[in-house]
C-alpha cells in the first residue's frame, strides 16, 4: 500500500464537517472574556437593541445568526459567562451554555468578587 504525504504546513480537512470546533470557539472565548473581561475582536459589527442602545453582533455556533454573550458577577462573585444563540427571530435559552471560572478549572482562590468585573 503506497501512503501519500501531505504538503508540510498544511492541514487534512475534516472527514465530517461540523459546527462542533465553532461552538468549542465560542465556549473557549466566553471562558477568556470571563477571566479576562475583554472580547477579542470576535464581533462583526453595531445591532441595535429595543432600547435603543448598540450592541456587537457575532456569530458563535455558525448558524449565520447572530448569538449573544454576557458576562456576570453570579456564583458568589466569581463570575460567569452566558451563552445564549438566536432561533432567527429572537434569543432563546434552547442550547444555551454557562461557563464559570470553577468550570472551566480556573481557581478563584483569594480573589473575592472575581467576577463583578465583568458584569458591566
Amino acid at each position: 500500500m503506497q501512503q501519500h504525504e501531505r504538503p508540510s504546513g498544511r492541514r487534512p480537512a475534516p472527514a465530517h464537517p461540523s459546527r462542533r470546533p465553532r461552538l468549542r470557539l465560542a465556549l473557549a472565548t466566553a471562558a477568556a472574556v470571563a477571566l479576562t473581561g475583554t472580547l477579542l475582536s470576535a464581533t462583526a459589527g453595531p445591532a441595535t437593541a429595543a432600547d435603543g442602545t448598540h450592541a456587537p453582533r457575532a456569530d458563535f455556533n455558525g448558524d449565520g445568526r447572530a448569538d449573544v454573550l454576557a458576562g456576570s458577577y453570579e456564583n458568589d462573585g466569581n463570575g460567569a459567562v452566558l451563552y445564549l444563540p438566536s432561533n432567527g427571530t429572537k434569543i432563546t435559552a434552547t442550547g444555551s451554555r454557562t461557563v464559570s471560572p470553577s468550570a472551566s478549572g480556573v481557581s478563584t482562590t483569594g480573589y473575592p468578587n472575581f467576577g463583578a468585573n465583568f458584569a458591566d
